[in-house]
């Protein structure tokens, strides 16, 4: 389940050699996770990953204290039929996975914990440097 997403421009943040792994050759946003991942560390988060998808880049962060698993989908919108996507334009989405040791996360209330993890990551998009916010929805329960 999404809880919320934002749509951004990043032109702070170009293409990176990186974004060439990915599967769809036209795809973008790594720089961008990478800095959503340091922002994360910085505020404590572990279990840090950065994982390439088909549709762009996914960080993973642990948060020990509650063992809830959130993720960042950091999703390229860029169009194959477009010559110039040096412009990084994404879907940012939050979501929880799961929690650990077989803990069922649907059965705890960790809508407080998911809000307080996507103001983390959508303050740190809307107050950096590069990155333009085009569109926010909010879909907590």
């Amino acid at each position: 389940m999404i809880t919320s997403h934002m749509h951004v421009k990043a032109p702070g943040f170009p293409r990176h050699p990186k974004d060439d792994e990915l599967v769809n050759d036209f795809m973008s946003g790594f720089s961008l996770a990478d800095a959503i991942k340091s922002e994360l560390m910085e505020r404590g988060y572990d279990g840090l990953q950065l994982i390439d998808e088909d549709w762009g880049w996914l960080v993973v962060a642990f948060n020990r204290a509650s063992n809830t698993e959130l993720r960042v989908m950091v999703s390229s919108l860029a169009d194959p039929e477009d010559d110039d996507n040096s412009v990084v334009e994404a879907m940012i989405a939050i979501y929880p996975q799961k929690l650990t040791k077989g803990a069922l996360w649907w059965k705890k209330d960790i809508a407080g914990e998911v809000r307080s993890f996507s103001q983390v990551v959508f303050n740190f998009l809307r107050n950096t440097p590069g990155i333009q916010s085009i569109e926010e929805f909010a879909d907590i329960k």
